[in-house]
């Protein structure tokens, strides 16, 4: 069964991209807190060019 699933969609490109893991990614840690894991994937998602606009107002990310 898959336990995380990643889709990057490339606006100007029109391409969607897909990562699959099966392996037990954040259920075996007890201090990670839903805010901990989006951080990651945000860091991830910046590291990897993909840009998201952040809302001042609200700090909202805006795909």
């Amino acid at each position: 069964m898959t336990t995380e699933m990643k889709l990057h969609y490339n606006v100007k490109q029109n391409s969607l991209k897909g990562k699959y893991r099966y392996d037990l990614v954040y259920s075996n840690d007890e201090d990670l807190l839903p805010d901990d894991i989006f951080n990651y994937w945000f860091e991830e998602v910046k590291k990897e060019g993909y840009i998201i606009q952040r809302n001042r107002r609200t700090d909202e990310g805006l795909y």
